[in-house]
């Protein structure tokens, strides 16, 4: 889980602009735990989201698309996530921000 959160935390403040915020929550939900990260950054279109935890995959207005990133972090918090009997999913509105959901 400490992967999880530091991949999630990292990726929220990479995509979150300068005065934003980034949010992390954990509520009880139907007797499961619900973490979320949530961040006020640039979002993501939604067609993007049913690909974005696929390995490699890199939203095509990325505010960083010329840097060197992997575009693993969300295909690795995925992995773990379900490694561990969970699941995750994200929710996002354009230029309002993203939030990935974990439920345990």
């Amino acid at each position: 889980m400490l992967q999880v959160m530091d991949n999630l935390i990292s990726n929220a403040l990479r995509y979150t602009l300068a005065g934003g915020k980034n949010l992390l929550a954990a509520t009880e939900v139907g007797g499961n735990v619900e973490l979320s990260v949530k961040d006020t950054g640039i979002g993501i279109d939604p067609e993007e989201l049913p690909c974005l935890f696929d390995r490699l995959h890199r939203p095509e207005k990325s505010i960083h698309s010329e840097d060197c990133e992997s575009g693993l972090y969300l295909a690795i918090i995925k992995a773990l996530v379900e490694g561990q009997g969970g699941t995750v999913w994200s929710e996002s509105v354009v230029n309002e921000g993203l939030v990935v959901k974990m439920k345990f």
